[in-house]
């Protein structure tokens, strides 16, 4: 669509993308000299209206969120949003908001459900002219990505760490303030885990830029270095299995014929904090053991939706459950699970 105005010709390319349902997404782009002030007003509201019905469609969907992935892709979404200049913070929000699908205010609720968008800020904060927006994008990263430990594990799963150290390398363009605030949560992030290469470029990005003097972010560079290896007071797990997938699980083979007349069970376990509803009809469990025969006789034990340990026994005539009520294990810290014998029958 081109358009002359006062003799200037600007051009306004429209991508129009369709998604599974009936939803019309529309990305707008524009080419030529730069578009008048208020025009300009007008693709950043657009932008947002994109942003919140991607958000939508996408919400709780993890085939729309794939579909978007291959059709569209979010490297395509960062170069046209910076094609329209300078964000808005609004704009800045809306993206947050996609990463959480809500309100990013209440991430404590509801966790990252998508953290590409997170990629993007991370990769967009070198292009903001504003020290302020930049400022204010880099701690509430910071805020969204270092929660807790399941965050954290989010965004190493997605080498966040990686898009943190490019973006960094560009320290030229970055509010002091801003870079200190990536270089903390690079340093949270990479006490849950960093490979090698990575480690290899951050200590890279840390040499001095001349023949003499300290790199100008040394110190924090430093701190968030030390906060890679200090360990809390608190136990904690250096490796651990992920299990935090409805479906993931370990697996051992079927007991055919118990070995003994009881057996022992160790673990060492830790439970994010969930959000709890009123327990009802439908309420999930997290699965400690369980361990069955064929015919149906064996052992389990499972967290329940509150918080509380219940061991059972299940034999042919009867399933006798006993529960731990002093503790409620989803408090994010590792415990260990005592040993149990049980006799069979």
């Amino acid at each position: 669509m081109s358009q002359s105005c006062a003799g200037i010709k600007w051009e306004v390319v429209v991508l129009t993308v369709l998604l599974p349902g009936p939803h019309w997404l529309t990305l707008t782009d524009k080419g030529g000299v730069s578009l008048p002030q208020v025009f300009q007003g007008r693709l950043d509201s657009l932008a947002v209206a994109t942003i919140k019905a991607l958000t939508t469609v996408m919400h709780k969907s993890p085939a729309a969120k794939e579909v978007f992935k291959e059709r569209i892709g979010y490297n395509h979404l960062y170069e046209v949003l910076v094609s329209l200049g300078q964000p808005s913070l609004h704009l800045l929000k809306e993206l947050m908001n996609m990463a959480v699908e809500g309100e990013h205010s209440s991430v404590g609720l509801l966790g990252i459900s998508n953290v590409d968008p997170l990629l993007l800020l991370v990769q967009w904060l070198s292009e903001l002219d504003s020290p302020e927006l930049q400022l204010f994008t880099a701690d509430w990263l910071r805020r969204l990505c270092c929660l807790n430990r399941q965050t954290r594990a989010v965004c190493v799963n997605a080498a966040m760490a990686v898009r943190l150290l490019a973006t960094l390398e560009c320290h030229r363009r970055l509010h002091r303030a801003c870079a200190e605030s990536l270089l903390a949560l690079l340093g949270s992030l990479g006490s849950q885990s960093l490979g090698a290469a990575e480690l290899q470029a951050f200590l890279r990005l840390l040499r001095p830029p001349g023949a003499g003097g300290a790199h100008p972010y040394a110190g924090p560079g430093l701190r968030a270095l030390l906060a890679m290896v200090r360990r809390p007071g608190l136990e904690c797990a250096m490796q651990y299995f992920d299990l935090s997938h409805g479906m993931a699980g370990i697996v051992v083979p079927t007991v055919t014929r118990w070995p003994g007349a009881a057996f022992s069970f160790l673990a060492w376990l830790s439970l994010d904090q969930d959000r709890l509803g009123p327990p009802g009809k439908g309420d999930k469990r997290k699965q400690l053991y369980s361990f069955f025969t064929p015919g149906g006789t064996g052992f389990e034990a499972f967290i329940s939706s509150a918080g509380l340990l219940v061991v059972a026994v299940c034999t042919k005539k009867e399933y006798v459950t006993v529960m731990l009520p002093d503790y409620c294990f989803c408090d994010s810290l590792w415990v260990r699970i005592p040993d149990f014998g049980l006799r069979t029958r």
